[in-house]
């Protein structure tokens, strides 16, 4: 709600820079919303069976589009044909990755497995696709932001890892036979993500001073090297 209220104008003052980004913020996290809803209702009918897959699951995946065009909307830096090639590298590795990453603990096992239908397998690896797309537009697109921009991209990067997190773990308890996690850390995860995302909205611009902007800038420089360290 209040990425929506952020990104919608109002007739007194005109729309800011990034209110495109938030609208399709706001909509993302009404799609998951939705599907939470959903999957919440099994729980209380079906005495905490879920059934998987099941609608909520394309929810769950379908937030990613319009999240990865709201990360896409956000204002970056201009950057000349150097720095925009040094980025495309950037992404390849962080990518190449997380990638690898996520193969050894949830892609590869899930791909193996013959615990679930042809329907169960590929919303599976739904999951974990998804949140290498959202991981790497996070850490990637993070290079990119104005001054102004970091702290509120801070706490919007550190609610959708979260999420991205907390959906691969939920998919692998799922294939290991695993359904119920209400009042688990896992859960705790979820509602802590969107903690974050809505804490984004309200951070004020221009959130990181001069004084410590190279020790932050030292930091975006050196985030492709996190994945690559995991891998």
């Amino acid at each position: 709600r209040t990425a929506l209220r952020r990104g919608r104008s109002r007739p007194s003052r005109r729309p800011g820079p990034d209110a495109r980004a938030w609208l399709f913020m706001g909509v993302a996290s009404a799609v998951w919303a939705l599907a939470q809803a959903l999957w919440t209702f099994y729980g209380l009918t079906l005495n905490h069976h879920y059934p998987f897959p099941s609608p909520a699951d394309a929810g769950f995946i379908g937030y990613s589009i319009p999240a990865a065009i709201a990360l896409f909307s956000f204002r970056g830096t201009r950057s000349s044909r150097v720095a925009v090639l040094r980025t495309v590298l950037d992404a390849g590795v962080i990518a190449s990755a997380t990638l690898f990453v996520s193969w050894i603990t949830v892609l590869g096992p899930l791909f193996r497995t013959e615990s679930q239908g042809t329907l169960g397998r590929l919303t599976g690896l739904g999951y974990p696709i998804v949140d290498v797309v959202i991981t790497s537009l996070v850490l990637v697109l993070a290079m990119r932001r104005i001054p102004g921009q970091r702290l509120s991209w801070l706490v919007l990067g550190a609610g959708l890892l979260t999420l991205t997190f907390r959906d691969c773990v939920y998919v692998r308890l799922t294939f290991d036979g695993v359904t119920g996690v209400t009042g688990t850390p896992l859960a705790v995860g979820w509602v802590l993500a969107f903690l974050l995302i809505a804490l984004a909205t309200l951070t004020p611009k221009g959130g990181v001073s001069r004084t410590n902007g190279r020790g932050y800038t030292l930091v975006l420089e050196l985030l492709p090297y996190v994945p690559a360290a995991a891998a």
